[in-house]
């Protein structure tokens, strides 16, 4: 082994030749896709954004847009030949890193460059795990907007096996990543399976009760079904009182932290600072009033706040009016789709008025206490078991990156 001379890469074989990535490839850079040609589904040639080399499959065959070989013409786009190695080149796309070798011929947009080979030096298989290894922050220009400084990165020295060997450790690379990603695949499964359950565990818990040999009712509402005889449905704003009215918005560069103590500042999507005042000084539930999370959902609206904090203008405040058990409630109203009390498309809106006139499930005191007691263990249950997959995957993402990278830079014989 010798010094490569280059810190990430370390030791490196002796045999292996050392180069620059100019020497290899050369950079394509994506062109501007109008919005007007934006759209088609099909077509001659894919015109890929940074959207589509997300995910852990190696080739890009095919794209969410397409164009004609004539419109391309046209607009003397330039068109990336198979076999390139593409990828984000600005914005914060760039550290997450992702690269896709293209399989046809295709064109890229402005936020994208591709890494094309000037001959057959190398291997396209190895040169992709190569890639893999390239981390662009290094070669940041380090403006407010996050971009490769090109002259920098084709500058940069690498180290290259023979041919039979990039071919010997691309296929050893291959067949075991391919085994660490379909284990990968099925934890995810798994946990999209659990993450389900646990949503059809609480929506029967909060509609249904824990008893099921209780006589049931129509509900009049089509989300909740069937409801123990017993129970009641009421209107959000029976239960609830809003204090939006108390609420204020404050900057970031307004919100100051030089008292003894910082407290809580809400937004539409839980804490999201400190503050070193408070507006509120009591527990109350918290539900986002705008952003797209509203409809996408990938994080929680339903958020209860306790003590002293603040709230802005992007989530409603809402104080029992009633005694509930808050944790019942809040597992309720996080089951519920907002779709139809939700106005406007580019900016989705779940209005006081709108959410005020939300119907609610309200079983006795009692009950919304034994099922909260029910979902908190239950649910942990579920948490726990997610959490271990999700601490399997990191740890298997962890070795597939730590076995590319002692390959592609001769640390392990394979």
């Amino acid at each position: 082994m010798k010094d490569s001379g280059v810190e990430w890469i370390g030791e490196i074989p002796q045999e292996w030749e050392r180069t620059k990535i100019k020497h290899i490839y050369r950079v394509i850079i994506g062109n501007g896709f109008p919005d007007t040609l934006q759209g088609n589904e099909f077509g001659e040639l894919p015109f890929l954004k940074v959207s589509d080399i997300n995910g852990d499959v190696r080739n890009i065959a095919k794209g969410n847009n397409y164009v004609s070989h004539l419109i391309a013409r046209e607009n003397r786009w330039n068109i990336i030949p198979p076999g390139s190695i593409l990828m984000a080149k600005i914005g914060a796309a760039l550290a997450k890193n992702h690269r896709k070798i293209n399989t046809v011929d295709c064109i890229i947009d402005n936020n994208m460059q591709a890494a094309v080979k000037k001959d057959n030096t190398v291997h396209n298989a190895f040169g992709f795990h190569l890639w893999t290894l390239i981390d662009m922050t290094l070669y940041d220009n380090g403006g407010t907007v996050p971009s490769i400084n090109n002259f920098r990165l084709l500058n940069q020295e690498i180290y290259i096996p023979s041919r039979d060997d990039q071919i010997r450790i691309a296929d050893f690379l291959d067949a075991k990543c391919s085994k660490i990603e379909s284990i990968i695949e099925l934890q995810r499964i798994s946990i999209e399976k659990l993450k389900s359950y646990k949503q059809t565990v609480i929506s029967e818990a909060v509609t249904k009760g824990l008893n099921s040999d209780v006589p049931m009712k129509d509900s009049g509402v089509e989300w909740i079904g069937k409801i123990p005889v017993h129970w009641n449905i009421k209107r959000l704003k029976y239960c609830f009182k809003n204090l939006d009215s108390f609420r204020k918005p404050v900057n970031a560069s307004q919100r100051t932290q030089v008292g003894d103590m910082l407290y809580d500042y809400y937004g539409a999507s839980g804490a999201i600072d400190k503050i070193d005042d408070y507006i509120f000084d009591e527990t109350s539930l918290l539900i986002a009033e705008d952003g797209a999370n509203l409809l996408l959902r990938n994080l929680p609206l339903i958020y209860i706040a306790t003590g002293k904090y603040w709230v802005n203008n992007h989530a409603h405040i809402l104080k029992p009016l009633i005694e509930n058990c808050l944790y019942f409630m809040a597992n309720q109203m996080e089951i519920i789709d907002y779709t139809n009390y939700i106005t406007g498309s580019a900016q989705p809106k779940l209005s006081q008025s709108n959410i005020n006139n939300v119907p609610l499930v309200a079983p006795p005191l009692s009950e919304q206490k034994s099922i909260a007691d029910f979902l908190d263990a239950k649910c942990a249950a579920i948490d726990n078991a997610i959490g271990k997959k999700e601490s399997l995957i990191d740890k298997l993402t962890a070795y597939k990156k730590s076995l590319i990278y002692e390959s592609v830079t001769g640390k392990i014989e394979v």
